[in-house]
């Protein structure tokens, strides 16, 4: 996989899209709503997506390098409301783990890379990103453990980048800190990179079980090794990056309405105007907006999408414009 840093860098908006500033409704109803977002396996910081919710969203670092986690949480203390730092690992039991440190650390895991596949793709031949540099013992919490230590039994957008383990963390928080999630961004692999893991189809069906449903997929791509390399060929999705919103709660029932207006939030972060503005128009949402905000927020949310669409680049408004729109697609050499 590639570093966060990479990540943040390729999948950008171009650079001469501008930011629209939120007009004093929508300002006000995230700044009331509160959101927090937890960030697991928070190594370089949020994505630049998240940003948007810096002035209004509590935000905890979940990174076990102890280090890396001090220098994103003095990163960020200016920006975010209010943030909160988780130095053990998040694994599927407590106690301690083994976090096997990578040449590059952004694949760092405490999952044991998986040579006999990482090797086939030519990226990863050529360069030793995968290899051990060292090992580390850290303590491990579950998710459930976490939420309840660190009071994050209201999260409502969750990342999870973790190289692998990301559905044994899901598992160990399944019997309550899962319950108010609304919205997750996870990293998912097609090919088992490091061993054993669970690929992303296993990663689906939980989130399914669980009553979300996939918004968004970025692919990243490679080329196979050989001896003898060929001119041209296409390349082989080897994970995606998956944005989840949730559409029922654990047991089949609707969100409340407290979710909804936290889904709201995460929707507007993301660009789903056209969901957030479904959820806007929500009967209960609506008459609780209604008494809070008047009849402001619907027309705000038009004005302020007109704003991004003013800011887009050109590329990117041509993208929008189309039937199906292109994701865009990380190849790697």
């Amino acid at each position: 996989m590639l570093s966060i840093s990479e990540f943040k860098r390729r999948f950008k908006p171009a650079r001469e899209n501008k930011p629209a500033v939120l007009p004093q409704a929508l300002h006000q109803f995230l700044t009331d709503v509160h959101p927090k977002v937890m960030d697991i396996g928070a190594r370089s910081g949020p994505l630049h997506e998240m940003e948007m919710l810096a002035p209004y969203a509590h935000f905890v670092i979940c990174e076990p390098d102890v280090t890396e986690a001090e220098r994103v949480k003095q990163q960020l203390m200016r920006q975010w409301r209010d943030i909160t730092v988780i130095t053990q690992a998040l694994a599927r039991a407590n106690g301690t783990v083994a976090l096997h440190i990578t040449a590059q650390p952004g694949l760092s895991s405490i999952v044991t890379p998986n040579q006999a596949v990482y090797a086939q793709y030519q990226h990863f031949a050529e360069h030793p990103e995968y290899k051990i540099d060292h090992t580390i013992t850290v303590p491990a919490l579950t998710l459930e453990t976490a939420a309840q230590q660190y009071h994050l039994q209201d999260v409502a957008l969750m990342k999870l980048d973790t190289q692998g383990s990301e559905l044994e963390i899901l598992q160990s928080g399944s019997q309550s800190a899962l319950d108010e999630v609304v919205a997750i961004y996870i990293e998912g692999e097609l090919k088992p990179f490091y061993t054993d893991q669970p690929l992303m189809a296993d990663v689906m069906q939980f989130l399914d079980r669980h009553g979300f449903t996939a918004l968004e997929m970025k692919r990243s791509a490679l080329r196979r090794y050989t001896i003898n390399q060929v001119a041209f060929s296409k390349r082989e999705i080897g994970w995606v990056h998956c944005l989840y919103f949730r559409q029922k709660r654990n047991d089949g029932s609707a969100l409340t309405l407290t979710q909804q207006l936290r889904l709201v939030c995460i929707a507007l972060t993301y660009q789903y105007f056209d969901y957030a503005m479904w959820l806007l128009e929500q009967p209960a949402v609506a008459a609780h907006n209604l008494k809070q905000y008047g009849t402001t927020l619907q027309p705000e949310l038009v004005t302020y999408t007109q704003d991004v669409w003013n800011g887009l680049s050109a590329a990117d408004q041509a993208n929008a414009k189309g039937l199906v729109t292109t994701d865009r697609v990380y190849d790697l050499l």
